[in-house]
């Protein structure tokens, strides 16, 4: 079931929607959006049901509470604005994200995860996490981050967004971007393991800090270390390799490491040796071929794997194996995989995909959705945008030609790309980070298609 908000919501009421499938979803439909005041903290109660946003940009007053057991999402076209989130899910019952997101006020955690799920829930500068805690937390194994940019001066044990990175020192870092992910980090030979937690921490001004930093963490985020024996370690880029740093003070009964002296910040976690982690997961579509589903995937690095065992859901919780490929076992090269699902579908399937190694251990790729459905639907996020415009195209047909042009205010074509699409979904990103702020124009060609974006730039 889908429920579009055409109109405005009043804010003297409370709203309560109950579930009445397994799929069902609050929609707003595009050129509406949700109006309520924040200040009054109307709820909004999702009882097992997910939201799709496609309206205007526009910050959703309402109080959203996700309750209910089953896996919801939140999805659509346009990069929603949320006041306040409340998770009140039961038992395993988690809200995904297929979308990033904005948070201006918090993220209230009661019972439930938030499962990232490869998108970036971003906070605005005085929004914050609040009550985070094992049994209600966020997640995301499968790749994405939560984000904040706040301005740190001179901050005495200042925790930003209460993202669990408390930073002290004397000096002024400035404007600092603040990144937390929930994928184990590797060694750039794919090998070593980490807490399912770390930071990037970008600050303005970045050398001789002498700074302070306590890393909190949760004990279901241990990813089988051992806890007395954490240490923090730290690496410049991604191409760098990973530096010890040890710890001066660690508390196993309130869970954090501090490290004192730090003269610069870049990514932080904690690990103890190196524990080898099977796989580092490289990409990952499913597309849609005649009524069947071509699904494909690589790794960039493997170790000590067994097999890849293909899983499929039509509600995204309950998930059944439809197929088990052989792994490489060890490598560090490009390697790449294919199956071809051709039971006839209806509706949104999902897919997922599990890889096991030799000792028992497993790990899942991120969660696809798809769908055989004859539209064609090209979708332009996030708007507005700070560093890369993604374009995604759900091709009907065979194999086609789509153009994609970007324009300056003044007419001029500042980047044009040809790609090939084959049937099924399409991802395309540009880079726009070295440009200047201002209102940009997307053109996107698909045969006698044509449809025009505007796009803000921050």
């Amino acid at each position: 079931m889908q429920i579009s908000i055409t109109t405005a919501c009043c804010n003297i009421f409370t709203f309560l929607l109950l579930l009445l499938k397994a799929e069902a979803q609050l929609q707003v439909a595009p050129n509406t959006y949700w109006i309520c005041d924040s200040t009054t903290h109307t709820y909004v109660v999702l009882n097992d049901m997910g939201v799709e946003y496609n309206g205007a940009q526009h910050l959703i007053g309402s109080v959203f509470k996700f309750t209910g057991a089953a896996y919801v999402s939140i999805e659509g076209g346009t990069e929603p604005e949320f006041n306040i989130i409340e998770v009140s899910k039961q038992g395993a019952g988690t809200l995904r994200l297929f979308r990033d997101i904005q948070i201006a006020n918090k993220v209230r955690f009661n019972e439930g995860l938030i499962d990232l799920n490869g998108n970036v829930l971003f906070l605005n500068s005085n929004a914050f996490l609040e009550t985070e805690s094992q049994a209600s937390r966020c997640i995301g194994t499968t790749g994405g981050h939560i984000e904040l940019t706040t301005i740190l001066t001179q901050p005495v044990n200042v925790n930003p967004g209460n993202l669990g990175a408390i930073i002290t020192t004397a000096q002024t870092p400035g404007k600092t971007i603040i990144r937390r992910g929930h994928i184990s980090q590797q060694n750039n030979n794919g090998g070593g393991s980490s807490i399912l937690r770390y930071y990037d921490i970008l600050p303005q001004q970045n050398t001789r800090l002498s700074a302070s930093l306590q890393f909190n963490y949760l004990d279901e985020e241990l990813n089988g270390l051992m806890e007395s024996r954490l240490i923090l370690v730290k690496r410049e880029t991604a191409n760098d390799p990973w530096e010890a740093t040890g710890e001066d003070e660690h508390n196993t009964v309130s869970n954090y490491v501090v490290k004192k002296d730090i003269s610069s910040f870049s990514r932080w976690t904690l690990t103890n040796t190196d524990n080898a982690l099977p796989v580092t997961w490289h990409s990952f579509s499913v597309q849609c071929n005649n009524n069947a589903f071509i699904i494909n995937w690589s790794t960039a690095a493997e170790s000590n794997t067994k097999s890849f065992i293909i899983q499929r859901s039509s509600n995204s919780s309950e998930w059944q194996d439809i197929h088990t490929l052989p792994a490489s076992g060890n490598s560090n090269t490009l390697q790449q995989y294919s199956y071809i699902d051709g039971a006839t579908l209806a509706g949104n399937q999902y897919y997922r995909i599990m890889q096991t190694d030799v000792d028992g251990n497993f790990s899942y790729s991120k969660v696809m959705k798809a769908s055989c459905v004859n539209t064609d639907d090209i979708i332009v996020y996030p708007n507005p945008v700070k560093d890369n415009i993604s374009v995604s195209i759900n091709n009907t047909f065979n194999s086609r030609e789509a153009e994609i042009i970007l324009y300056n205010s003044a007419g001029a074509v500042l980047q044009r790309k040809r790609i090939q699409l084959q049937q099924g979904k399409s991802l395309l990103q540009l880079p726009v980070s070295g440009l200047p702020s201002g209102m940009y124009t997307l053109k996107i060609k698909l045969d006698k298609q044509v449809k025009h974006f505007k796009i803000i730039k921050q």
